[in-house]
């Protein structure tokens, strides 16, 4: 592969014709490669095979739940173990909303609702700037297809996809 690789950045377009510009690059300033044959390198210098089914199989280090684990590994080299002291890994929850009594405040599935970056809330406000029917909104879902349903008082239902407000008012045929 390596042997066609060089034969292919070897190849170069000539032109038939000569550019009378002295200013002007040719392609005969382009340098040559130099080509090494690896079966004529010197031993020190030969690339060395590692095969999978000789190497070593891998370790499996069981990582601890409370503090005091530790791994054994006996260095190839010396041919004494040495001990490796292990922690298990460090939890670090998440900020979540909160109610006003401290508690997290809980999805339908009853996961806490995590904070945005920084713990700062990650919402957005919509405003008929943006397409909502009205900027009083009396309610809102979810539904199954993840659109935002908003529901106002007088100024109908606004339907949000994740891009775009779709509006259905009583000028449209929704029932008052």
């Amino acid at each position: 592969m390596f042997l066609s690789l060089l034969i292919i950045f070897s190849c170069t377009n000539k032109k038939q014709g000569k550019n009378t510009d002295k200013g002007a690059a040719t392609d005969d300033s382009l340098v040559s490669l130099h080509i090494t044959v690896l079966a004529d390198l010197p031993n020190s210098l030969q690339p060395i095979s590692k095969f999978l089914d000789t190497a070593p199989k891998p370790l499996t280090i069981v990582i601890p739940v409370r503090t005091g684990g530790h791994y054994i590994p006996t260095l190839p080299m010396v041919g004494l173990p040495k001990v490796i002291n292990l922690e298990p890994p460090a939890i670090k929850l998440l900020p979540t909303l909160k109610n006003t009594k401290g508690g997290s405040i809980k999805d339908i599935a009853g996961n806490p609702m995590v904070m945005g970056d920084g713990g700062v809330s990650d919402f957005t406000n919509f405003t008929t700037n943006d397409g909502l029917a009205l900027d009083a909104v009396q309610c809102s879902i979810v539904d199954k297809a993840g659109n935002i349903w908003f529901g106002t008082e007088s100024g109908g239902v606004s339907r949000y996809d994740g891009k775009t407000f779709t509006t259905y008012s009583t000028t449209g045929g929704l029932a008052s």
